[in-house]
C-alpha cells in the first residue's frame, strides 16, 4: 500500500515543513534601514551583504523537524488505517499551534521596534504551513477512499463465502438424499443378524448399490449359501429383480456367471459386508424400498429362508 495517492501527499506534506529552513516566514527593516529576515532556525541580518544570525530559535527548529517527521511516520503505518488518520489529525493540530506559535513570536520581535505584522512582512515561509495542512486533507481523503474500497470487498467476499456454503449444504443435502441414505435396521434370521449399511442410487437413477452387513451368532464358522436368483431388489410390483453383481467379502458372483448360489464362511467375530448392484431400476419408481435376502438353512440342508429387509426406517 505503499504505491497510494496519500502517500505522495504526506511525502509532499513533509517536504513543505521542511521548506521552513530555507524561507523565511516574517521579513522586516528595522530602525536603522537594514532589512531582516525570522526563519525558524533563527533570525537574520545582511552585514556586508552576508547573512548574519543575530539570534537562534533552537525549539523552533526541534518542532519543525518533529512535524516533519510525524508525516514520514505515517506513511510506514499503511497496514493500520485507522492510525494514520490518527496521526494525520495531531498533525494538523500541530501544524496550526506551531502557527500561532511562530505568529506570536514575531509579534513579540516587531514589537520591540514599533512594528507590526502586515502583508508586506509576512514571509514565504508563514504559507507553508496551510499548504501542508491542504496536502494532509488530501492524504485524508486517499486512506478513507481505501477504507471504503476495502470494506466493499469485505462485504463482497463475506457475500461470496455466504454464497459458496449455502451452495455447499444443498449440494450435501441433494447427495444425502439422492445417492446414499442409511439405516440402523437389522433383521436376525437363520442366527445371522443382517443391516443396512448404505443404499445408493446412481446419478441416472437407473442403477442401485446396496450394501449389507451380516454376522453369525454361532461360536463355530458356518458356511453360508445365498440363492442369487432368489435375492435382490424389490420392485414396486413385488417381484425380485435380477442382480448385475453380488459381493460378498471377497468373494464376487456376476449374472453372466449363472451361478445359483454364492458361498461364504461366516464367522461369529467378524462382520462381512454384502454388496448387491442392480441394473434396470426405473427413475419413477423412486427409491427403493426393500431387498430380499433368500438363504440356506444352516440346520436342514434343502431348506431355503426368505427374509425381506427394509432399506429406509
Amino acid at each position: 500500500m505503499l504505491q497510494r495517492i496519500q502517500t505522495i501527499w504526506l511525502l509532499l506534506a513533509a517536504l513543505v515543513l521542511l521548506g521552513l529552513f530555507v524561507f523565511p516566514y516574517v521579513s522586516y527593516i528595522d530602525l536603522v534601514g537594514l532589512g531582516k529576515r525570522i526563519l525558524i532556525t533563527g533570525e537574520y541580518g545582511a552585514v556586508n551583504n552576508e547573512a548574519v544570525k543575530s539570534e537562534g530559535y533552537i525549539l523552533q527548529v526541534i518542532a519543525v523537524i518533529v512535524l516533519a517527521l510525524i508525516p514520514l511516520v505515517t506513511i510506514f503505518q499503511f497496514k493500520n488505517r485507522e492510525l494514520q488518520l490518527k496521526l494525520i489529525y495531531v498533525e494538523i493540530v500541530l501544524i496550526a499551534l506551531f502557527g500561532i506559535w511562530i505568529y506570536f513570536s514575531a509579534t513579540s520581535t516587531l514589537s520591540l521596534i514599533n512594528q507590526h505584522i502586515n502583508a508586506q512582512s509576512i514571509g514565504a515561509g508563514f504559507f507553508l504551513l496551510p499548504v501542508s495542512i491542504l496536502l494532509l486533507a488530501m492524504a485524508i481523503g486517499g486512506i478513507r477512499k481505501d477504507e471504503k474500497l476495502i470494506k466493499s470487498a469485505d462485504r463482497l467476499r463475506k457475500k461470496k463465502k455466504k454464497i459458496f456454503f449455502i451452495a455447499i449444504c444443498i449440494l450435501g443435502f441433494m447427495h444425502c438424499s439422492k445417492g446414499q441414505e442409511t439405516t440402523k435396521a437389522t433383521i436376525d434370521i437363520d442366527e445371522i443378524e443382517i443391516g443396512v449399511k448404505s443404499t445408493k442410487l446412481s446419478a441416472k437413477g437407473d442403477t442401485v448399490t446396496v450394501e449389507l452387513f451380516l454376522q453369525s451368532y454361532l461360536k463355530q464358522p458356518r458356511e453360508l449359501n445365498i440363492n442369487t436368483f432368489a435375492t435382490g431388489l424389490v420392485n414396486p410390483s413385488g417381484k425380485v429383480m435380477f442382480y448385475d453383481s453380488m459381493l460378498i467379502g471377497k468373494v464376487r458372483v456376476l449374472l453372466a456367471d449363472r451361478q445359483n448360489y454364492i458361498h461364504y464362511l461366516l464367522t461369529r467375530d467378524e462382520a462381512v459386508t454384502f454388496t448387491i448392484k442392480t441394473p434396470n431400476w426405473q427413475k419413477r419408481w423412486g427409491k427403493p424400498q426393500s431387498i430380499r435376502i433368500t438363504l440356506e438353512d444352516h440346520l436342514e440342508v434343502g431348506k431355503f429362508l426368505q427374509v425381506d429387509i427394509p432399506l429406509y426406517n
